[in-house]
């Protein structure tokens, strides 16, 4: 299984914030990711669900997208500690790894190196 957080494991802290058009932040290997996966749209499920309620009051959340069936993903965040908190089936996406783990906290979205 190829996880994308293996060809991101150099980011280990950011140089720069980015800002979202929803106001939150994320960081240099969230941008990296979303170039090299062209997954731009990874960060817009993300902020989006944070318009939940549920999401919302989580202070951490664990993000993975794993694929499920060829071109299919399920997204899949957690409190942390495997309590779910959201799912998105994504039934479509030409994402070239078949994994990758994102973190959540204090509005910003990191990679877990990055943390």
């Amino acid at each position: 299984m190829k996880s994308a957080n293996d060809d991101l494991r150099d980011f280990n802290g950011t140089q720069d914030w980015y800002r979202h058009f929803t106001g939150l932040l994320y960081t240099d290997g969230v941008l990296a990711m979303a170039e090299k996966f062209q997954a731009f749209w990874l960060i817009d499920l993300v902020f989006s669900h944070q318009l939940s309620p549920q999401v919302k009051a989580e202070p951490f959340q664990k993000w993975v997208l794993k694929r499920t069936d060829g071109d299919c993903f399920l997204a899949v965040a957690d409190d942390g500690n495997g309590q779910v908190i959201a799912e998105q089936e994504i039934p479509f996406s030409d994402f070239a790894a078949d994994l990758v783990t994102l973190y959540y906290t204090a509005g910003v979205l990191l990679l877990p190196s990055e943390y």
